[in-house]
């Protein structure tokens, strides 16, 4: 801000200056002139006082510059924000005091706390624009990534986020541009509650030497040799118009500020300390507020799990009144039949015995049987041995009447030399054909030997009568065994055959008997089980009707007690809060009471001072 010179008033060139430049200013030639950051205005009479920059509440120091012809602020060190901007409570808190706050200086958009929960782009920059206006009246958003970095380091906020957070608004980087608007309304509060009477007023004021002093001190730390001439007798002859000029007075009165400073600030530690119990108390309130909250829930929860118990019971007595149905028609049916357990196993166990001792008759008319047959078994390797014996000695015969036939040719042909030629016309082909135990063999044999018999006779009528004699007594024997055999084998095949019927006969009347046994006691079992299941059955309802019952009662108990309990206790909870409430109202209202005490005191002692 660059001062003008006149003969009676100092009237100010520009209002919206911070620092050295203006907030809007771009240009570099601008910002490189060297120009006092003190308000004209207030210089003149009646004239609007300058209103000064301020930090927020979490800085610590100030630092004024190397340069001393600017009125700036060194940045702080770097600290952590400990504002808890991520956190919902403390951003719905603080988005009330600045929809207040706006609504209070005359925003001229229509804006709300739940607008500002997600707000646009639009509705920061306007915000922005309102807030920096109080510094600056005339700016006008244009490019806020570029402006709002530097309005922000212009005012010494130590935690300027990048520029690519001002290009959207997100959930993500809300919480820091909230904490800057935040700052910007810190700064508006603080730059109007300045007492204007401290800087530079041309009328006459009150204390004429603590305004030297303050004068005296601006002189020293900021106005450079380097600056304007006029700047710097302005500056000298204001401080030697009100140069104090009784030393020890100011002296005086310098130790009894500083006492009542003492007190202030002894007041102040106990404000805090009140403040600190406030805010204790107000987590305290939180925390009963979330312990409330959850036990709302909690009793949801619980009414759900009662209405889904009562669903189940009523779904549960739904199956036991169908199952009692079940069981009636069950019951109706069993007993339209009229089936007698009793009666049936006697009648079933009559008709066993009956079958068992025919089986036992069937058993022993099939021993005999059996018996029979291995008697005619015996009879028949009897007749069979002796069949054996007569046919080996039929072989021995026939294989002697053979050697017999050879000698006596050789006999005859040694005897007569007419013989001979006979002998050698008559040539016996006996065939070799051994007597077996068997029929077919038998009678193809006799064929045979009938047939080489009727040769020999043709052609041998003078043989000896001692052979046909042997031949037909050997042929007669033959026909007797063969005979014999056949009767043998005739019997043995009617024996095996009737043996045969009756194994056949008595196993089919054995298998009757045992399928008729073995369909009764399956019947029997089937009647059994039948009987046990219903049996089961009924005892198996009685049972779950009895269960179902007794957990009804105890689902109602249980249900009794726990509205019980969950009434006792949301009265026990309500008791406490409105306990805590009141507490807490008692304490927000000592810790007013103390503060008015405590600004009464601090005005009385100023009015003291000031006469």
């Amino acid at each position: 801000m660059s001062l003008r010179k006149s003969s009676t008033t100092r009237i100010p060139v520009i209002r919206n200056t911070l620092g050295r430049n203006s907030l809007q200013n771009e240009n570099p030639s601008i910002k490189c002139r060297r120009s006092s950051s003190l308000d004209a205005r207030a210089r003149g009479s009646g004239g609007v006082p300058f209103k000064p920059r301020s930090m927020s509440e979490e800085r610590k120091s100030l630092y004024h510059s190397s340069r001393k012809s600017s009125l700036t602020f060194n940045e702080c060190k770097t600290i952590k924000d400990q504002r808890p901007l991520a956190d919902k409570a403390y951003q719905r808190k603080k988005i009330l005091e600045l929809v207040e706050f706006l609504n209070e200086t005359n925003f001229m958009y229509q804006i709300s706390a739940s607008k500002l929960q997600q707000p646009s782009k639009k509705d920061f920059e306007m915000i922005f624009q309102h807030l920096v206006q109080f510094f600056e009246p005339d700016y006008v958003v244009k490019r806020i990534e570029e402006e709002a970095p530097r309005i922000l380091k212009s005012l010494c906020y130590h935690f300027i986020p990048p520029k690519s957070s001002f290009l959207y608004i997100a959930r993500t980087n809300w919480p820091t541009l909230l904490g800057c608007l935040l700052f910007l309304m810190d700064m508006a509060k603080f730059v109007e509650k300045i007492d204007p009477k401290l800087f530079f007023s041309a009328a006459e004021i009150e204390n004429p030497e603590e305004h030297a002093i303050l004068l005296n001190y601006i002189f020293s730390s900021y106005i450079s040799r380097e600056d304007n001439e006029e700047e710097i007798s302005f500056f000298t002859e204001l401080i030697k118009s009100r140069k104090p000029y009784d030393i020890v007075n100011l002296q005086e009165k310098n130790k009894e500020l500083n006492l009542a400073l003492d007190q202030v600030q002894k007041e102040m530690e106990e404000i805090n300390d009140l403040k600190a119990s406030s805010e204790e108390y107000d987590i305290v309130s939180k925390h009963y507020e979330n312990y409330f909250c959850q036990m709302a829930n909690h009793q949801k929860k619980k009414e759900m799990d009662c209405e889904h118990l009562s669903q189940e019971l009523a779904e549960k007595e739904t199956e036991l009144q169908n199952l009692k149905d079940i069981l009636a028609q069950k019951q109706a049916s069993f007993d339209a039949q009229g089936f007698d357990g009793k009666k049936q196993m006697s009648y079933y166990e009559n008709r066993k015995g009956e079958l068992s001792e025919k089986l036992q008759i069937k058993k022993s008319a099939f021993k005999k049987l059996q018996n029979e047959c291995w008697d005619v078994e015996m009879q028949y390797a009897k007749d069979f041995d002796k069949g054996t014996s007569i046919c080996e000695t039929f072989n021995e015969v026939y294989s002697n009447v053979h050697e017999l036939t050879n000698n006596i040719l050789d006999t005859l042909q040694n005897a007569n030399p007419v013989a001979k030629t006979l002998c050698s016309n008559l040539t016996f082909n006996f065939p070799e054909c051994k007597m077996q135990l068997g029929q077919k063999s038998i009678l193809q044999q006799s064929n045979t030997r009938k047939s080489t018999l009727e040769e020999i006779k043709k052609k041998i009528d003078s043989t000896d009568l001692f052979l046909n004699c042997l031949a037909t007594k050997e042929n007669e024997k033959l026909q007797e065994l063969t005979i014999k055999k056949s009767d043998l084998s005739v019997k043995i095949k009617v024996a095996s055959s009737q043996e045969t019927k009756k194994e056949h006969d008595l196993n089919a009347e054995e298998k009757q008997a045992l399928e008729e046994v073995k369909a009764l006691e399956v019947e029997c079992d089937e009647l059994l089980r039948e009987l046990e299941k219903v049996r089961a059955l009924t005892l198996v309802t009685e049972n779950k009707n009895k269960t179902l019952l007794d957990e009804y009662k105890e689902l109602q108990e249980k249900k009794r007690k726990m509205l019980r309990t969950l009434n006792s206790y949301l009265n026990e909870q309500k008791k406490l809060f409105i306990h805590h409430s009141k507490v807490l109202e008692d304490t927000k209202k000592e810790t007013e009471e103390a503060g008015e005490e405590i600004c009464a005191v601090i005005a009385e002692k100023v009015r003291k001072i000031n006469t």
